[in-house]
């Protein structure tokens, strides 16, 4: 079983660094993945992500704390899931309707779904690197290259006009800021 996981997410791993690096491709091939997958995006993608920053709180919890307590770690770990889970529950709701009542385009639930989680995988990866270097506060500008992929999902995968195209990335953009500031958690 565990070993089952790793190799789950080493597939996770490839695929943010698919979409990382070259989004237009990624965003063109994924429509036909989607197809063939039974599992939707939030249980393939998104979740694992919201597990990961989950535990990596937890743990890095007891490394930063001057004086670690069980009962806090474990209360900053049920926060930081319930924030993460509700924040991207959220995001995923407010594109679904938004794409609706703006472009009066029907977007599924499993297609909202998708945009949300695949587009806020640079907000997942710096959420993970933020809980191991609090530091890093400077980090968190690169969650604008969310708006760089989530150009690529309105063209290659909901087909969006090009002129509605950048109203519905700033639109989406504005909802990923909104799962961003759920995860504002402090580490220490």
């Amino acid at each position: 079983m565990l070993t089952k996981q790793i190799e789950n997410y080493k597939k996770i791993y490839t695929q943010a660094l698919s979409i990382i690096k070259e989004p237009e491709q990624f965003c063109r091939t994924l429509r036909e993945y989607d197809k063939e997958s039974r599992i939707g995006a939030t249980r393939r993608f998104a979740l694992p992500f919201i597990v990961l920053i989950t535990i990596t709180v937890f743990i890095t919890y007891f490394f930063y704390s001057k004086h670690p307590q069980l009962e806090f770690a474990i209360l900053k770990t049920l926060f930081s899931f319930l924030s993460i889970a509700s924040g991207y529950l959220l995001a995923v709701f407010v594109c679904k309707k938004s794409t609706q009542k703006l472009f009066l385009y029907d977007i599924s639930q499993k297609e909202a779904e998708t945009v949300i989680a695949y587009s806020s995988t640079v907000i997942f990866g710096i959420q993970v690197i933020m809980a191991i270097f609090p530091g890093f506060f400077f980090i968190k500008f690169l969650g604008l290259y969310t708006l760089y992929i989530l150009w690529y999902m309105s063209s290659d995968y909901i087909h969006i006009e090009e002129r509605f195209r950048t109203y519905f990335m700033l639109r989406s953009e504005e909802h990923t800021s909104e799962l961003q500031s759920h995860l504002e958690i402090s580490y220490a």
